[in-house]
């Protein structure tokens, strides 16, 4: 559904992201175990839904990225990135999410609708303010998961 109406999304972009950033947050407490097989009960389904909804974002960042920007929700995406690069239980998403979240600057740079080189037009105020509104959320994101992040294979990168 998404992949059909990205074009048409005009808003709804902060929600989705938002949607998926709540899918990334896997609980940390104890389960309910199976008492013949002491198998969390929640486990495969925690992670199939983590790892669908990365691919998800994972998708809409490629195919959807000039979009995003368009509607003004790079902010949205970069905070939605940075809660997946902080997912403890599945490295291997942790590390993908972080390669992403690096992958977002080069992307950024290229994509005319980022506007980052310097016009010469009149002196933008702090909404529209390109460094604002491109780097700091990519660079909190950065922060972010270097502060609060509890693998330290993913603070080292």
């Amino acid at each position: 559904m998404i992949q059909a109406r990205a074009d048409n999304l005009r808003s709804g972009w902060r929600t989705m992201f938002g949607v998926f950033s709540a899918a990334s947050k896997v609980p940390t407490g104890r389960f309910d175990l199976l008492p013949a097989l002491r198998i969390p009960l929640i486990n495969t389904t925690t992670e199939r839904i983590v790892i669908s909804a990365f691919e998800i974002v994972t998708r809409l960042n490629k195919e959807r990225f000039s979009a995003i920007v368009r509607q003004g929700s790079l902010a949205d995406l970069t905070v939605c990135i940075t809660d997946f690069c902080k997912v403890t239980k599945y490295q291997k998403v942790c590390l993908l999410a972080m390669a992403m979240l690096r992958g977002v600057i080069p992307v950024m740079l290229e994509s005319q609708d980022c506007s980052l080189t310097a016009n010469g037009g009149p002196e933008p105020n702090a909404d529209d303010d390109p460094m604002i509104k491109y780097w700091f959320p990519v660079l909190f994101g950065f922060y972010d998961v270097i502060m609060n992040g509890e693998d330290l294979e993913i603070r080292r990168l």
